[in-house]
């Protein structure tokens, strides 16, 4: 992600409430990532990087704003952990 999306995704992007529900395109967007590579993050397809919590009902995916938040945040201690050994 770009400076501006990874400022976005510090402050909350732009909705602040945590409970927020969003969608596949939506979550893409807090992350500043396509919706495609959002989908392999969601499988666990992405090497290095743990699956992201969501809900899929059918085809549809849904993920709280503040899970998604949370979810950097372990990424990120995880990633630095691996970059002090």
């Amino acid at each position: 992600p770009g400076r501006r999306q990874l400022a976005n995704l510090r402050e909350g992007g732009h909705g602040t409430d945590p409970n927020e529900i969003l969608d596949l395109k939506g979550a893409a967007k807090v992350l500043g990532v396509s919706k495609a590579h959002l989908s392999k993050m969601l499988s666990g397809l992405i090497p290095g990087l743990p699956r992201i919590p969501h809900v899929r009902a059918g085809r549809s995916v849904r993920v709280r704003r503040g899970t998604l938040l949370e979810w950097f945040r372990q990424a990120e201690l995880e990633s630095a952990r691996g970059l002090t050994q």
